[in-house]
């Protein structure tokens, strides 16, 4: 089934080892980020590479446990959804392209709704090292994490505080 960047997908494992295959192409250094609309602790999600090497494999869960991944190939990938074992559910999950996230602009207030609130909201925006960062919540929201990545990801953000929390943070050279 082909799968657009941003588009809700919402489905089931209704059958023991039954798959879901999505594929979708992209380019070398895309980033791409799987926002879980849905807790799925029973469902799998496996993004294979053109040439079939194993980009993530990772439980439709809290979005908080998955970091995004830098792609090293050009073509044709597949999202594979299965029940872990022979467990079987619903899902429903985005596959973000975190180039086309929306542009913040420094010194204006950002708005938005969590809708599902499981759901994640990508942002982006041009900095560089040494810039200091000042992050003001609007919001008491105790349910929801900011998480501020850099270029390289290296598979922690650079920070994490509760959305309603404000915080600061130097940005660093990689």
């Amino acid at each position: 089934t082909p799968l657009s960047f941003g588009s809700t997908v919402s489905s089931e494992i209704a059958k023991k080892r039954e798959q879901d295959i999505y594929t979708f192409s992209a380019s070398a250094d895309t980033r791409l980020f799987l926002d879980a609309l849905q807790e799925s602790p029973n469902i799998n999600a496996r993004l294979l590479s053109p040439s079939g090497v194993e980009v993530f494999n990772t439980k439709i869960t809290s979005d908080a446990t998955r970091h995004p991944v830098i792609l090293v190939e050009n073509g044709s990938y597949q999202l594979i959804i299965d029940g872990t074992g022979e467990l079987t559910g619903s899902y429903s999950f985005r596959l973000h392209n975190l180039s086309t996230a929306t542009t913040l602009t420094t010194n204006t207030v950002t708005t938005g709704t969590l809708n599902p609130g499981s759901s994640t909201n990508v942002f982006r925006f041009t900095g560089n090292a040494g810039n200091r960062l000042y992050l003001d919540s609007q919001t008491a929201s105790p349910n929801a994490t900011w998480l501020l990545y850099g270029p390289g990801n290296v598979n922690e953000p650079i920070d994490s505080k509760p959305l309603g929390n404000d915080f600061e943070v130097v940005l660093p050279s990689s």
